[in-house]
């Protein structure tokens, strides 16, 4: 993932203040495929510092080939990934997969309740 990269690059060359303040300024950013690799403690804290900094002042739209119940793997641990995810879903509106044959499929909307429900309870 290019931002954690270049905020980890940015750690080391004592620039991380002013990378996270790149993230911070977008009205909008979008954060496109998390999930596919992990991000590793200094990564899920990299990620938590730019979500947390951003949540109820500016949007931020992720997508992810995992569900919310899934994200303890991606990130270092649950505790991360349940503060990260509880700072994404506090007002805001989760879209389930798209299904291109007859819209949202109830089964794809009954499973994203089902992680978000079962990933609170971590």
């Amino acid at each position: 993932m290019d931002m954690i990269n270049l905020l980890t690059a940015a750690d080391v060359d004592r620039s991380l203040y002013k990378k996270l303040r790149d993230y911070q300024t977008p009205d909008l950013l979008i954060i496109d495929e998390v999930g596919y690799l992990p991000l590793g403690v200094q990564g899920s804290n990299l990620f938590f510092q730019v979500i947390s900094a951003r949540h109820q002042k500016k949007s931020t739209m992720i997508t992810s080939n995992l569900v919310f119940a899934e994200w303890g793997n991606l990130f270092d641990n649950t505790t991360v990934a349940t503060a990260i995810a509880d700072r994404l879903v506090h007002n805001s509106e989760v879209i389930p997969d798209f299904d291109s044959k007859c819209g949202f499929s109830q089964k794809n909307i009954n499973n994203i309740n089902e992680s978000v429900r079962e990933f609170s309870k971590v």
